[in-house]
């Protein structure tokens, strides 16, 4: 019988998992040949992993096809409704949402690791290098000193992606707007957010704020600023922060602040990079941030990334020869590039619209839809 085909996943992140997960659903692959599946997370198994995101229908999609049913397993609270109002809770316009679910990002990881084989992620093992043969990697090294070959490696590890400095030269950039993002148990104001989306705006930009109901009592709330209007404050300093800043903007926001251990707040710098020109060199492909690290105003983060992995999944899933390996890495990469700089632009737009001052006719909808 042929050898099984070795992928080693490199990031245990939703694209990692979701890669993963769409490889073990394939069973049998590759023709003849079985799959080992092995995922290598950086992390410890109960390191922190994040606040939240808008599941989007591109998102929803890829983990019906990974087996997951997002609203029958209870991973999200559906949205119905985006509301725009100004930092005093007057209205400016409402958003009809469809097929928009907010989920935390610890529930999926929890959902995308329990449908994985206990012993396919490997905790603890950060990327050191790659060992590379001409164009064709051989082996992963570990900073705890372990060395991993595979037939196929993937870089899913993030936005700082090691991986990626292998494949294209890209420096990200500092994005202008940063977000400080926080999760609070607050059943009376997820009850009154029901199923809305609500987002608060200076009228003279470069300052917002949004609060999005999660399920079990939960909201999800960030405030959002100009890091070139507003110095970003020192973790200790977010308190004194938030009330200079945004300590006027309606009930909602103050009661969610309030009640709030702004300890576990986190002060979040978006990256700006430029599509990249490759997601592919030789058995090396980019999943997920490592391969589109997009600015928070899509909301196409989480999506692109489970899409990337149901998609590279089924590509694999044909090969069944060096020759099928090195045409499946590449046609992943011809379907997914094109996308990519559209929602770059897009993004650097509503970034450019959020800084200006609101203008009296409407503000753009912040979301890549």
């Amino acid at each position: 019988m042929p050898t099984p085909l070795r992928t080693a996943i490199l990031g245990g992140g939703i694209s990692g998992l979701a890669l993963a997960l769409g490889l073990q659903r394939g069973q049998l692959a590759c023709g003849q040949r079985e799959l080992e599946v092995v995922v290598w997370e950086r992390h410890g198994r109960n390191q922190p992993c994040g606040f939240g995101f808008l599941l989007l229908a591109g998102g929803l999609q890829a983990l019906q096809s990974l087996g997951l049913d997002p609203r029958g397993q209870g991973l999200g609270q559906p949205l119905d409704r985006l509301r725009l109002c100004l930092d005093n809770g007057q209205p400016i316009r409402e958003h009809r949402l469809e097929q928009v679910l907010a989920v935390d990002r610890s529930t999926l990881l929890r959902a995308l690791q329990g449908a994985l084989p206990a012993d396919a992620i490997r905790f603890d093992h950060e990327l050191q290098d790659l060992e590379w043969q001409g164009e064709w990697v051989q082996a992963a090294h570990f900073s705890n000193q372990q060395r991993h070959s595979a037939d196929v490696f993937i870089g899913a590890d993030g936005v700082n992606s090691h991986c990626r400095r292998h494949i294209v030269a890209m420096a990200p950039r500092p994005a202008r707007v940063r977000e400080i993002v926080a999760l609070v148990e607050l059943p009376d104001l997820a009850a009154e957010l029901g199923l809305d989306f609500l987002k608060l705006l200076d009228p003279r930009g470069g300052l917002a704020a949004g609060l999005i109901p999660l399920p079990k009592g939960r909201v999800l709330w960030f405030v959002q600023f100009d890091g070139e209007r507003f110095a970003p404050p020192q973790p200790a300093a977010i308190p004194d922060f938030l009330r200079r800043h945004v300590g006027h903007f309606a009930l909602p926001l103050q009661r969610a602040i309030a009640a709030t251990d702004l300890g576990q707040a986190h002060l979040w710098q978006p990256w700006d990079v430029d599509p990249p020109a490759r997601l592919v060199r030789g058995n090396l492909a980019l999943v997920g941030d490592a391969a589109h690290p997009l600015l928070p105003f899509t909301s196409q983060g989480l999506n692109l990334a489970l899409e990337d992995g149901a998609l590279l999944a089924e590509a694999l899933l044909r090969c069944d020869s060096a020759a099928s390996l090195a045409f499946a890495l590449q046609s992943y990469a011809q379907q997914r590039q094109p996308l990519l700089p559209r929602y770059v632009s897009l993004g650097r737009q509503i970034a450019r619209d959020f800084v200006a001052p609101l203008n009296s006719a409407g503000h753009r909808v912040p979301l890549a839809l």
